[in-house]
């Protein structure tokens, strides 16, 4: 019985080695072991020593690929075979899929990161413009929803927002860092919707009252407005509009060279082809 540990030892890496080769810790392997995604090969019952077998490295590789993954390592018990070892394919499936919701939400998050800066380089230009003053907008895709109130709230505006946002998550659209009204204006009359900017449209209809909307390239007039405050802003915006009949849009607007303490908004009126 000893000869034959010994040759099985000689086929075997020691926990040290294993360590070493896959650069973790050998705590890392003993809590492995613990959890039960990967128990030694071979421990010696006189020394309590482990090992681990050379095929073992690759559930190891697969199990430091969820680690990198963010999938939980305790998850990984749901998915063994009958013999109690790693079902490599329904977990490499599983692994899959999680990096491919990882890499949406990297595309996500680096859409709403270009359009911002892409935004920033305009204000940039558009501060030292004489207003009003032309700017093309390219096609853009918006969720909105109905804005009811005659005069601008702070605190509705936030939950509106935040409404909106959640809801195009939910739709599966990927919400930009782009708020604020689209409003038809007919003199006295105007139909207001709160928006915000989504980087690409989805497929499932949102929840009434929230509807999506795809804006056409379209050129428009405009102007900033800048105040203390973003009521100060909005309501000059909307006063502006209510004497100046057309189609309109007032966005939120972050600029780097002015204080803290003042707020911008542009207002822009479609030019009519």
């Amino acid at each position: 019985g000893q000869s034959q540990g010994a040759a099985m030892k000689n086929e075997l890496l020691s926990i040290g080695e294993a360590a070493k080769l896959k650069q973790v810790s050998a705590k890392s392997l003993r809590y492995y072991e613990t959890i039960g995604i990967l128990k030694p090969a071979y421990v010696d019952p006189s020394s309590g020593y482990r090992y681990y077998s050379p095929n073992q490295m690759i559930d190891l590789d697969v199990i430091l690929t969820c680690i990198e993954l963010g999938i939980p390592l305790k998850s990984l018990t749901d998915h063994k075979t009958n013999r109690g070892s790693l079902n490599l394919k329904e977990l490499l499936i599983s692994g899959r899929d999680t990096a491919l919701a990882n890499i949406r939400r990297a595309e996500d998050s680096l859409m709403r990161i270009n359009s911002c800066i892409d935004e920033i380089t305009e204000q940039e230009i558009l501060r030292h413009k004489d207003a009003p003053y032309t700017r093309c907008l390219a096609k853009r895709h918006i969720f909105i929803s109905p804005w009811k109130e005659r005069k601008f709230s702070v605190k509705s505006y936030t939950k509106a927002m935040a409404e909106l946002y959640r809801t195009a998550e939910e739709s599966g659209a990927t919400p930009l860092y782009f708020q604020g009204f689209t409003i038809a204006s007919s003199g006295n009359e105007l139909k207001t919707n709160a928006y915000v900017e989504v980087g690409r449209m989805t497929h499932t209809a949102p929840k009434e009252p929230f509807m999506q909307r795809t804006l056409p390239k379209c050129e428009n007039l405009g102007f900033r407005i800048e105040g203390q405050s973003i009521t100060e802003c909005m309501n000059k915006a909307f006063s502006h509009i209510e004497n100046n009949p057309g189609l309109y849009s007032i966005t939120e607007v972050w600029d780097s060279e002015l204080p803290e303490n003042v707020y911008v908004v542009e207002v822009l009126r479609e030019v009519n082809n």
